[in-house]
């Protein structure tokens, strides 16, 4: 081991003694902000995991339509489910509609599908949270939750559905009627966008509601490699050929996955401001250490020792402290994420919003998700490792211009 490396390590940890204050204090400070980092960039992946689960389930991972309505779509689902690739094939019809209960109207999203078919991409059942699919027909309606809680429906009411193909019959002096529907189920996927405005009917019912015949509007897929989705899709266009187009769920919440990343990003961004700060905590007491040991500075210039080694002294405590602060930040970090649960319901008790986080974060308070990426780590680390170096730099900078002579007639 070089002779500085030594005393950069005795400096910090002496011999027969515990870590000075001054150490502690260091390695604290880096600690807690690592692990904070540790926490906040493993608990945003964990959320942006979810909702990129939730995302990809509502939608499908792709969907194949034409931009008009697809007639005689049989043979195009025959081929688009016998392809290696993908898993299920659903033909869907969307659009927009306004819909009343009593003298509340709302305008929601609608779909048109039929969960009883084999090859579901939506599993529709798995988000029914009242009533169920058991009765749901041409008949029937399963609204969301964000639809239910605005017009105060529940299972077994009647609403009234106006659909644009209406505008048409008052232009000819017709009396539109609205289609009476009975609400079967109610349910809630997790994603915002979906829950607070969707309903879903059978297809047949929202081929009637648009005046489709026997059409549909286009196919979403669920295939068996989720990261591969655009080449897939890509590759999809050019096997199709004609008017067919693709269009990926990454493509269409690009704008939500942005915001995602960009959130991380700024605020990960804004953190390391803590480990800046610890950097300064390093350099002061870095500063006062090279005060503290100026006769023995010039001691070892007397013996032949180099500038930069004299340097590399200050500058490997700093790191030293860092890799320290990195390792007692991990394990704290890992014990406050293993604790979170506990530490939610501290906060919430003591804050007293316990029942507005249940509203708008219905899953269990345990089951804030969590995941880790080795990108994290490794930048926090090295950034962390980084600033333990440039730290140092000061001091290491002032022991190196000590004259020996000067250093050792120091008092």
């Amino acid at each position: 081991m070089p002779w500085y490396l030594y005393l950069a390590f005795k400096q910090l940890f002496p011999t027969g003694r515990a870590a000075s204050f001054f150490a502690w204090i260091s390695i604290i400070g880096v600690a807690l902000g690592v692990a904070i980092l540790i926490v906040f960039a493993s608990v945003m992946n964990g959320l942006g995991d979810r909702i990129r689960s939730k995302v990809s389930e509502t939608f499908g991972h792709a969907h194949v339509f034409t931009g008009s309505i697809i007639y005689d779509y049989e043979e195009l689902l025959t081929t688009l489910r016998g392809h290696p690739e993908v898993i299920a094939a659903t033909p869907y019809t969307t659009g927009m509609l306004m819909m009343q209960y009593g003298n509340r109207p709302a305008f929601p999203k609608i779909m048109g599908l039929n969960p009883w078919e084999e090859n579901q991409v939506v599993p529709l059942e798995d988000y029914i949270i009242q009533g169920g699919l058991e009765e749901f027909d041409d008949q029937r309606v399963v609204v969301s939750m964000g639809v239910a809680q605005q017009l105060k429906v529940s299972i077994g009411d009647l609403i009234n559905l106006y659909s644009p193909l209406m505008l048409e019959q008052l232009k000819r002096d017709e009396v539109p009627l609205p289609m009476e529907l009975t609400v079967c189920g109610i349910f809630e996927s997790g994603f915002n966008d979906v829950d607070n405005n969707t309903i879903i009917v059978t297809r047949r019912t929202m081929q009637e509601l648009y005046g489709l015949e026997d059409g549909i509007h286009g196919i979403m897929l669920l295939i068996d490699d989720p990261d591969n989705v655009f080449q897939f899709a890509r590759g999809l266009e050019q096997e199709l050929g004609g008017n067919f187009q693709t269009l990926t769920w990454m493509e269409a919440n690009e704008n939500l996955l942005f915001l995602l990343q960009f959130e991380k990003t700024i605020m990960l961004f804004l953190l390391f401001v803590i480990l800046i700060i610890a950097g300064f905590c390093i350099s002061a007491i870095l500063i006062v250490t090279a005060l503290q040991k100026t006769r023995e500075i010039g001691l070892l210039h007397a013996m032949g020792g180099r500038t930069r080694q004299l340097a590399a002294i200050f500058c490997l405590d700093g790191m030293l402290v860092s890799m320290g602060g990195c390792v007692v930040g991990t394990v704290l970090a890992f014990a406050l994420i293993g604790s979170r649960g506990a530490l939610i319901k501290g906060m919430l008790y003591a804050t007293g919003q316990g029942d507005a986080f249940t509203e708008h974060y219905p899953l269990p308070i345990t089951d804030l998700p969590v995941s880790y990426e080795a990108g994290d780590f490794a930048l926090i680390f090295l950034f962390c490792l980084f600033i333990g170096g440039v730290a140092g730099l000061y001091p290491a900078w002032r022991a190196a211009r000590m004259k020996p002579s000067d250093a050792i007639r120091a008092e």
